[in-house]
């Protein structure tokens, strides 16, 4: 079924995981490749519309932007990783740079730490959110916040890497 992605057949692709769904309906998997086809097909769409310049079209029954189809298709990726990230949060860190990616490419910035939030609520020990979470404070420049919450991550792990280098960056910003 990801083979589909690779070879762009994306609709039968999600065709193939949704009826994987309609047997197990929490099967985090096909919600994780679900995701991936949306985004791959609006990369698509994407590279779609820089080929094109973006220039008027002289036809006015042309069809959709590619940039639009672009947004439209990697906003319906958002749910699926969103729903893998509910079902496995210890595997979480699979889809949050695409969650971030993908929210930022859209100008949806705020939208990333209610995902981050509830992901914990989820899994509260849960390293590589924490990590993410504090990054996000320290861009709205809310550093103690930020450092608070590394810290209470090196409490839970204090042989995380990337807390470790976190909080080395929070530091050398304040």
């Amino acid at each position: 079924m990801a083979l589909l992605i690779l070879q762009k057949k994306f609709v039968q692709s999600r065709q193939m995981f949704e009826a994987s769904l309609n047997i197990h309906n929490d099967l985090a998997v096909a919600y994780y490749f679900i995701g991936n086809s949306y985004s791959s097909e609006s990369e698509v769409e994407y590279q779609k519309s820089l080929d094109s310049n973006l220039e008027l079209k002289e036809d006015s029954n042309a069809n959709k932007d590619p940039l639009d189809n672009a947004k439209i298709l990697l906003g319906k990726a958002i749910p699926m990783w969103i729903r893998y990230a509910e079902i496995k949060p210890a595997q979480a860190w699979m889809v949050i740079h695409l969650l971030k990616d993908s929210l930022f490419a859209l100008d949806r910035y705020p939208e990333i730490e209610d995902i981050l939030k509830q992901i914990l609520k989820n899994d509260p020990n849960n390293i590589e959110v924490i990590a993410s979470l504090s990054e996000i404070y320290s861009h709205r420049g809310e550093n103690s916040e930020a450092i608070e919450l590394i810290d209470s991550a090196l409490d839970q792990d204090s042989s995380s890497l990337i807390v470790k280098l976190i909080k080395i960056k929070l530091h050398a910003k304040s």
